[in-house]
């Protein structure tokens, strides 16, 4: 039999007042499937590298449309997890991850549960979500299975809650929930960016009847987050109230009362009154920081005071006789805890090591009450319940290989309870338990392919009783003696095995598992009378497995699929041996979720899932069973209404933003600032500054076209805004994507910074020449050196390990993915990137080296990106560049390049990639650098190998046997790249230690003026190009490589493109024999599509022969 759920909810009003005119990038955002980042694990790694079952639930799930009644909304779609939500707030939302939870009378046990780093679970156990606001979650991390030995007692799984941080521009969001049963739900969120404090603010107020008799809750919730960033690390204040003033419970009911009115309570709790209230107040401090390039540190304590009261429906059930089921406690729970994480090498492996310290101590002073029908009557109970826990743990990973990781963790609990008995009454029952433990764990995963892990673990976990399961009632009586019952802690061993994928082009994500989970001692309730539970111990066996897959059809349509297969039994139980081989009560054996999700770019969207259970059993005897059963939901709606009409096109998006600088940026000269605001070259300074900073902002744009860019945000404007103290970017008509949840996203706001130091070096040190003659190779050398050391491309302790990758960038997929697979390998021995910092083969390399720097456990890995003015709007830079350079001119850019770089790598390209090409022969070929250890690999697919015969053809042509041993091809073979430029680079090391050269940058490398001067591309300047065979090959060199700087010039960039539109394409002038070979090189760049990145491509030039 199934039943579908009844209610539904209807959001009436969402109204917002933000400072952005954008939709929000929840629903707007494409569905290709990123690679996801997790921390649960204690140190952020990228979730198919963990040798562990972990789920990531976003954003767009937790809140987009829901209800926000409660975390089941959100976590039906994790395998391994059942989540059960009674709507009765008075007993907590019940949650099980691999049945561990599933005995819960009230609240959550079993599981640790974390907020923004800060545990929600009491030192004895207790787990409790009263002041989570859904509102503000931006992110859920679950770690299904025993994790005792990173996170200690009831850690049977775990589940990390992470709230919003605020956006860049401040904002105001109001949202009002209306459905059956008189509910209401009132909520307001602000938040924001002020100099370096980034801040959010949430409060809502819940009131609802419910769908029973005896089921009304108020809830009010306040929520908020501070995040100073200081010079060196980040400081967070996290303050959090709730206060709850009714919770009524309806209690269970029987089958026949169900049928014949679902909506009844039980009688007991009308009679008793039943139901809770509460109030709590959260304070917490988070400190973490940098102490060196391989050492983090991360410290936190936190404050929780309770005050609690519940009317319990327990007792005899003789009529006028009392019980005591009111209970009031006012608690205060508090604690600590550091941590250091710890990156090098063991034995010459790379190495992970994070040590750390948890403490935390609970303070109950607990007492009991008769129930007089509803009323708190003589007091029977009072004592003082205390738990203190101290856990020392440490979790070791080592890179054995480049496809094998091992996963060592321990850890050490000291637990301690104790009861100080002020009702003496009935004897003096104060008590003391203490408990030891030690948690192991070891874990090993095996990358199969880039697309593909396997892994396997072993685990364990433990429990100690909470001061509930171990409270000693009288069993012939309808009170509670004080003391301890006889409960044992529980353990617990898992062994699993599992499967993770991720890649496939971005659109399938899936992963397997199959465990099984041996418990002792397992903490299990037994009802006796007065609907009283008592506690007692079982062995239980637990086999299982877990399927979770996402697949992504296109850019909007995404299907969601997770499986769980649970099977569950008593091995042993204590007293009741009749129970053995029964199946664990209230876990279904087959649970399956589906959901298919429609999001649009205009940000309309719309979801319906279905979650499938499996029936399951409602006691440990296994005599009833409650039916399987089958909800369904669907939600849609907008998160920013199109108001263009049909025939009017949608315009682009944009946003008014403010941001202020952080870090180097904050001590600008008031000099340098001047020269943006008030300076006498202010004009030059700020367009060269405004046209860079668009091209940052419009990361993501597939187009090439630089004045298309220009010209759709011809109204953009960014202000440099003098203040006493540094400046303001005041930012206008800003290209949306340039931002998330309202905030510029990180990586988007370092590259403007980053522009910004460039071109302020560029305007007021090196074109006003103050420093430097730039007339002469000396002064430009030593310039492009400046720049690079003040982006600090260049410092001490830095690897000399950087490989310069070149390419196109509108290669496609197949050379993008083996671009990927080189730089996996050449990340993997542990080599940094420098590239042009654009799409294509410019963002290949880097995306698969931060891979391959993720398995070796690199910390502090470069991704350089050098570009210049006039082609930055045309290749923006990757979000993995964590390094951008901003250099006056392309000459100069390559410059940077070889001066940088200890190995070049070349793949498939266009006119782009020939011109650094004939650059680096030009210098390769020069007779002062005959001696230079510069290695060079051009490389590709099988599918280049026809590209780079005709690029080895036409340089032959051109330079004869010169070029002879001075570059490598490798085609199809990732590796050899990989392995052979590790071994290059070695022998570049010794040389320059030989020669006395720097490592970081070669200043013994020879670059001849004519590689050096600016070559001002016009239709003149491109007819007077010497392109003759009769004259010295490095002079060759220079007039091909500027005939190639004139194409990239009329395909790219804007100057150019304004040129080619009026006066027509570039006429080149070569002798017939390199008139045909360049025709036929170009002819087959425009034929494969390596001249745009989208769009058919018009030449920009033609080629005549001279004689």
């Amino acid at each position: 039999m199934t039943s579908f759920s009844r209610r539904a909810f209807w959001l009436l009003a969402a109204l917002q007042t933000v400072q952005i005119h954008a939709a929000e990038t929840s629903a707007t955002q494409a569905s290709q499937i990123e690679e996801i980042s997790v921390v649960a694990s204690r140190i952020a790694a990228p979730v198919r590298t963990v040798p562990s079952a972990i789920s990531v639930i976003e954003i767009e799930d937790i809140q987009l449309g829901r209800a926000q009644l409660g975390l089941d909304e959100s976590l039906g779609r994790v395998p391994g997890v059942f989540a059960q939500n009674r709507y009765n707030y008075a007993q907590d939302l019940r949650i099980a991850v691999r049945g561990f939870g599933a005995r819960a009378n009230f609240g959550i046990r079993g599981l640790k549960i974390y907020a923004d780093g800060i545990p929600s679970t009491t030192a004895d156990g207790q787990s409790g979500i009263d002041d989570v606001d859904i509102g503000s979650l931006q992110r859920m991390e679950i770690v299904r299975g025993p994790a005792a030995a990173l996170y200690g007692s009831a850690a049977g799984g775990v589940i990390a809650l992470y709230t919003e941080d605020g956006p860049e521009t401040p904002f105001l969001q109001t949202a009002v929930t209306v459905g059956e049963d008189q509910q209401r739900k009132y909520q307001l969120k602000a938040g924001g960016q002020y100099d370096r404090l980034n801040y959010l603010v949430s409060l809502s107020d819940l009131e609802f009847d419910g769908y029973r008799d005896n089921a009304r809750v108020e809830s009010r919730q306040f929520n908020s987050k501070f995040v100073y960033s200081l010079d060196e690390g980040e400081l967070t204040l996290i303050a959090n109230l709730v206060d709850s003033p009714q919770a009524d419970d309806a209690g269970g009911i029987t089958a026949a009362q169900t049928a014949a009115d679902p909506r009844s309570a039980q009688a007991r709790n009308l009679s008793s009154n039943a139901g809770e209230a509460l109030d709590q107040q959260k304070l917490a401090l988070r400190y973490t920081r940098p102490l060196s390039d391989n050492l983090d540190l991360s410290v936190r304590n936190y404050y929780v005071w309770r005050d609690f009261e519940a009317f319990l429906p327990i007792g005899t059930h003789i009529p006028f006789v009392a019980d005591d089921g009111v209970v009031e406690f006012d608690r205060f729970f508090y604690g600590g805890g550091v941590q250091l994480a710890a990156t090098n090498t063991l034995f010459g492996l790379a190495n992970t090591a994070i040590f750390g310290l948890d403490v935390d101590r609970q303070e109950d002073d607990r007492q009991r009450f008769l129930n007089n029908a509803g009323a708190k009557g003589t007091l029977t109970f009072d004592q003082l319940e205390e738990a203190t826990t101290v856990g020392f743990f440490v979790r070791n990973e080592t890179a054995l290989s480049d496809q094998l990781t091992l996963v060592l963790g321990l850890r050490y609990d000291d637990i301690e309870l104790t009861v100080d008995d002020k009702f003496l009454a009935n004897a003096d029952q104060s008590s003391e338990l203490n408990f030891e433990q030690w948690s192991p764990m070891a874990g090993l995963s095996w990358t199969l392919s880039d697309q593909m892990t396997l892994y396997a673990n072993y685990a364990t976990s433990f429990e100690t009783p909470t001061f509930t399961e171990l409270a000693s009632p009288a069993r012939t009586l309808s009170v509670s003696l004080g003391g301890f019952n006889d409960v044992n802690p529980q353990e617990a061993e898992s062994f699993e095995i599992g499967l993770k994928g991720d890649g496939f082009e971005q659109r399938l994500a899936f992963e397997l598992a199959a465990y099984q989970i041996s418990v002792e001692d397992e903490i299990t309730s037994v009802e006796d009378i007065g609907n009283r539970a008592f506690f007692e111990n079982a062995d239980t066996d637990r086999q299982g497995f877990e399927l979770s897959a996402v697949a992504s059809f296109s850019d909007s349509l995404r299907l969601s699929l997770a499986y769980t297969y649970a099977d569950y039994e008593f091995e042993a139980f204590d007293g009741s041996p009749e129970f053995e081989g029964n199946a664990l009560p209230g876990l279904p054996e087959h649970q399956v979720f589906a959901e298919l999700s429609y999001r649009h770019s205009n940000g309309f969207y719309a979801v319906g899932d279905v979650l499938y259970m499996d029936e399951l059993f409602v006691n440990n005897a296994n005599s009833g069973t409650s039916d399987s059963a089958v909800v369904a939901n669907v939600r849609m709606g907008y998160t920013g209404l199109d108001m263009n009409t049909p025939d009017q096109p949608a315009p682009l998006p944009k946003v008014d933003i403010e941001i202020n600088p952080r870090g180097s940026m904050e001590l600008l000269s008031q000099r340098e600032i001047e020269a943006l605001t008030t300076g006498a070259r202010h004009d030059e300074i700020q367009d060269l500054f405004r046209r860079c900073a668009l091209a940052v902002l419009n990361t993501g744009n597939e187009t090439d076209d630089a004045a298309a860019i220009f010209d759709a945000y011809a109204d953009f404007s960014i202000e440099v805004v003098k203040r006493t103290r540094g400046l303001q970017l005041k930012i206008e008509n800003a290209p949306a994507s340039a931002l998330v949840e309202k905030r510029m996203i990180e990586g988007v706001r370092q590259h403007l910074f980053a522009v910004l130091r460039d071109v302020i070096y560029i305007g007021t040190e090196i074109s006003d020449a103050l420093q430097y003659d730039m007339s002469t190779t000396a002064g430009i050398t030593d310039a492009v050196f400046q720049i690079l050391k003040q982006a600090r491309v260049m410092e001490a302790g830095m690897r000399p390990n950087l490989v310069v990758c070149w390419g196109g960038h509108s290669i496609g997929r197949t050379e993008y993915d083996y671009t990927k697979k080189v730089g996996y390998h050449l990340g993997l021995r542990r080599l940094d990137i420098c590239t042009g910092c654009g799409p294509g083969a410019m963002k290949g390399p880097m995306k698969g080296a931060s891979v391959g720097h993720a398995k070796q456990r690199v910390s502090g890995g470069r991704f350089v990106g050098l570009s210049e003015p006039g082609i930055i709007a045309a290749e923006p830079p990757n979000p993995i560049v964590n390094h951008l350079v901003v250099l006056p001119d392309i000459e100069k850019r390559l410059e940077a390049f070889v001066r940088l770089g200890h190995g070049i790598v070349v793949f498939p390209g266009g006119a782009g990639t020939a011109e650094e090409i004939l650059y680096l022969m030009g210098i390769l070929l020069d007779p002062s650098n005959a001696d230079l250890q510069l290695p060079v690999v051009f490389t590709g697919p099988d599918e280049s190998a026809d590209y780079f015969a005709a690029m080895d053809k036409f340089l032959r042509l051109l330079f004869g046997d010169a070029v002879e041993g001075k570059y490598k091809i490798i085609i199809g073979d990732s590796e050899a790249v990989g392995q052979y430029m590790s071994h290059a680079i070695r022998n570049v090391h010794r040389a320059r230690r030989k020669s006395g050269d720097a490592y970081y940058f070669s200043w013994l490398l020879n670059i001849p003026s004519a590689h050096q001067e600016p070559f001002d591309v016009t239709h003149e300047s491109v007819a007077a190009l010497n392109l003759v065979r009769d004259q010295p090959i490095e002079k060759l060199a220079v007039e091909v490589r500027r005939a190639f700087s004139a194409i990239v010039t009329g395909n790219v960039k804007e100057q150019g493109i304004r040129l080619i539109q009026k006066h027509g394409p570039f006429e080149l002038r070569a002798d017939s024999e390199l008139t045909d070979a360049l025709d036929t090189l170009l002819k087959s760049f425009a034929e494969q599509g390596r001249m745009r990145l989208i769009g058919e491509y018009t030449p920009c030039y033609t080629v005549k022969a001279l004689n």
